[in-house]
């Protein structure tokens, strides 16, 4: 594949922030890429480490690299790379992961074979302190459904097109949640997908977002804005209930009838897909199950749950998940 850096196919944007440590394996993983056809923007947002020298080492004419006089945070230099883009579309990297070699290549064939879609994301491995792999929902409306708890879409492996982020943009009221802001923001206007395959190392750190302020109650409202696109009316009490799903403060019996409420509530608006919300929501009481740990009265609960449940998906299997995790207690 050729590459015309006036015209690229993919402009990628990496933001980086006193990144040193893992900064060549992340450069090195998008340099590369099969798919050649790419601008590489690295934001460097006022580094004091040797995060500078490390991107100046490299001698490809694909990167451009951009030095902030201060630090502006994520979403104010993601937006910074937005303007600079000249590529179809805008791919996402983050300075301390890996994108498998092939990325691309298999994000921008299906992009091209399926026109409709406006930003698609894929599979991940996690790595550093946890292994694990991480599927994700496919389809548009599987997404929409699973928004009400999680972003669904792995932004460091996102691939959109470039119309999509210029007319949305990032929220800079969203640091540590401004991936799942704007998929929400964009949920209903345009087509989201991701693709049944592993696209990206995941590293985890021990830190996560709870060390940014206020990151969870951000991430609550994104929650609670899909919550009220297919609810009209719920209390104040009710909506701290889902947002809280998996505090132990909060009964089993308030969990499930909160989310029988968002079940029914649904069938008057129609906003998600019943069955797939129904799929959703049955898959969230299996993980509150789980919270709730081995008592014998959580036991007893989650069997009644089970019984009792209207979420489509309950079967042998959940009750399968409650004995091993009772049983385990012992």
């Amino acid at each position: 594949m050729g590459e015309n850096m006036n015209n690229p196919k993919i402009s990628v944007i990496m933001p980086v922030y006193n990144g040193e440590k893992y900064l060549k394996e992340a450069i090195n993983s998008i340099l590369n890429q099969t798919f050649t056809d790419f601008e590489f923007i690295i934001i460097n947002d006022g580094s004091t480490d040797n995060t500078e020298d490390i991107i100046l080492s490299y001698n490809d004419k694909r990167i451009i690299y951009i030095k902030n006089q201060e630090n502006l945070k994520i979403s104010k230099t993601l937006n910074k790379g937005i303007e600079l883009a000249k590529g179809e579309y805008i791919a996402r990297m983050d300075a301390d992961d890996i994108s498998i070699p092939k990325r691309f290549e298999k994000q921008i064939s299906f992009m091209q074979e399926n026109p409709e879609i406006d930003v698609c994301s894929g599979w991940l491995k996690t790595f550093g302190y946890r292994r694990r792999t991480w599927k994700f929902p496919l389809t548009h409306n599987e997404i929409k459904a699973f928004m009400l708890f999680s972003p669904a879409l792995v932004h460091p492996c996102v691939l959109g097109k470039r119309a999509f982020f210029t007319r949305l943009k990032y929220s800079d009221k969203f640091v540590g949640t401004e991936d799942y802001e704007l998929w929400v923001r964009g949920v209903d206007k345009y087509t989201y997908a991701n693709i049944p395959q592993v696209l990206l190392k995941y590293r985890l750190h021990h830190s996560t977002t709870d060390d940014i302020p206020d990151a969870n109650e951000l991430d609550n409202s994104c929650k609670t804005v899909m919550l009220m696109k297919c609810v009209n009316d719920m209390s104040a009490d009710d909506i701290d209930v889902l947002v809280n799903l998996l505090s132990k403060n909060i009964t089993l019996k308030d969990k499930t009838r909160v989310l029988d409420t968002i079940l029914n509530a649904n069938k008057v608006s129609n906003y998600f897909n019943q069955k797939l919300l129904s799929k959703v929501l049955a898959l969230e009481v299996l993980n509150v199950i789980k919270v709730h740990g081995c008592s014998f009265n959580a036991f007893k609960e989650g069997l009644k749950i089970i019984k009792h449940s209207p979420f489509s998906l309950f079967s042998e299997r959940a009750a399968r998940n409650l004995i091993k995790c009772f049983f385990r207690g012992f």
